[in-house]
């Protein structure tokens, strides 16, 4: 399928609704339910012309993540980095409750909390980056654990424990 020349791949898959998606290299995705008419795909498509190709236009030069190699040294070096400094965050915090962390190899977040299990799963790919942009992951999902999104109240409380984690972020971007 194609849209002002950009060519749209359709994939049938187990989902609710029709959805698309622009990722690096301009790739364009079309996510299309099983039972839903092609019809009804070319439809949505139509509809979204506009977004398809300012997206488009936004993602086709960006390289797509890749991740690096994380030798056997680094993983440990990180494990101790971050069990130290969750440790540490948590009591400056107050949090009582313990928290599981694990490393996961994530192409596109640092981080992830589940606040309500207390879950967080920190990126692999950390073992690359400074400690002072680690501590910021640290507290970002700590901080998760009370706000579950990013608005006022949570970067109020980053503000608090880390007031210049707006510095440390750009590390990551």
């Amino acid at each position: 399928m194609t849209c002002n020349g950009i060519e749209i791949e359709v994939i049938r898959k187990a989902v609710r609704r029709v959805s698309i998606k622009v990722s690096a290299g301009g790739k364009v995705q079309l996510n299309v339910p099983w039972q839903t008419p092609l019809s009804v795909a070319e439809a949505f498509v139509r509809d979204k012309a506009d977004w398809i190709m300012v997206n488009y236009l936004k993602f086709k030069d960006k390289k797509p993540h890749t991740l690096q190699p994380v030798s056997r040294e680094q993983a440990v070096e990180l494990v101790d980095f971050l069990n130290q400094s969750v440790r540490h965050w948590l009591q400056v915090m107050g949090e009582k409750k313990p928290v599981q962390c694990h490393l996961r190899n994530m192409k596109t977040m640092w981080g992830n909390c589940r606040a309500q299990t207390r879950n967080i799963a920190f990126s692999l790919q950390l073992a690359h980056k400074s400690n002072a942009f680690r501590e910021y992951i640290v507290v970002h999902e700590l901080c998760h654990l009370r706000v579950q999104n990013h608005g006022a109240d949570f970067q109020a409380l980053m503000d608090q424990y880390l007031p210049d984690w707006r510095e440390r972020r750009k590390e990551g971007k």
